[in-house]
């Protein structure tokens, strides 16, 4: 498996450069409301945004996953409490049953 791994991140990282090394041209970037203006190598744009969707989308998955551990434990407490019922049950049954 780990050398899926390496062969993954090599090929994505020689793209990264190749990207990197034919889109060095300046781009200007504004933002509109704002005067503010800034120009940067196209490849710094391109890969700065997907890095800012990476951690975009990392803190709204991390929501995500508070929710469902949230739902997980009281999915726990539920199965402890039925499982005791179940158990109680049991016993009951076999008391009534001796008799």
């Amino acid at each position: 498996m780990w050398i899926i791994k390496v062969i993954f991140f090599v090929l994505i990282t020689g793209v990264t450069t190749i990207f990197a090394l034919a889109n060095r041209e300046d781009v200007t970037i504004s933002m509109y409301p704002l005067s503010y203006i800034v120009e940067a190598p196209l490849y710094i744009v391109v890969i700065g945004s997907f890095a800012m969707g990476v951690v975009v989308y990392g803190i709204g998955s991390s929501f995500t996953k508070v929710g469902y551990e949230k739902m997980n434990s009281m999915n726990k407490r539920k199965i402890q409490a039925l499982e005791s019922e179940i158990e109680a049950l049991k016993a009951e049954k076999k008391i009534k049953t001796s008799l």
